[in-house]
């Protein structure tokens, strides 16, 4: 690979440009982006991230041009899996002047249909449901995670059919009791 247009890459301050000299150094199929990741000293998602921009309507991509919208606002846009995505948003973005944390918002809603707002289970909340689950079983492991996206409960507990077939019974038959309170 070309030493100085790695040098090029690298010193290139327009995120099209930098985008667009990737994208065509890529379908030329002479370099693999995980080739070319470690001759930018970059990772291969950001390689890929910055790739995915090239396909941005132009629409966007003036608005990047005219200054009205940031680098940031380009990538955050380009995870968006259509044009008229891409458009709508962007339109929003002008029209309510997003910044790019509010942009981050916006695309998760429009590509995960998550609602903003919200706070996290607190510790307290996290121990009372973790012991709800060990009164069936003090040796069920409880793990609890939350992301604006999606939570997960994982319940891992060791042992033969017997032993997590039972928990799971008298986990079903709690679970039947609370559905009863609450008709």
């Amino acid at each position: 690979m070309d030493e100085l247009l790695i040098d090029t890459i690298k010193a290139e301050k327009d995120e099209i440009k930098k985008a667009t000299t990737i994208d065509n150094l890529l379908k030329q199929g002479e370099i693999s982006v995980k080739e070319l990741a470690e001759q930018l000293n970059k990772s291969s998602s950001y390689i890929c991230n910055l790739r995915r921009i090239v396909s941005l309507p132009e629409l966007v991509i003036d608005g990047y041009s005219s200054g009205t919208i940031t680098a940031s606002h380009l990538r955050i846009l380009s995870r968006l899996r259509s044009e008229e995505q891409a458009i709508i948003a962007f339109e929003k973005i002008l029209e309510n002047s997003l910044s790019t944390q509010e942009t981050e918002e916006l695309i998760r809603e429009m590509l995960f249909a998550v609602e903003p707002g919200g706070s996290r289970l607190s510790a307290l909340d996290k121990d009372t449901i973790e012991a709800g689950f060990k009164i069936i079983d003090p040796a069920v492991k409880v793990t609890i995670s939350q992301s604006r996206v999606r939570s997960r409960v994982v319940l891992d507990l060791y042992g033969g059919f017997r032993k997590t077939s039972t928990f799971l019974k008298k986990l079903n038959e709690q679970s039947s009791d609370t559905t009863k309170l609450i008709k």
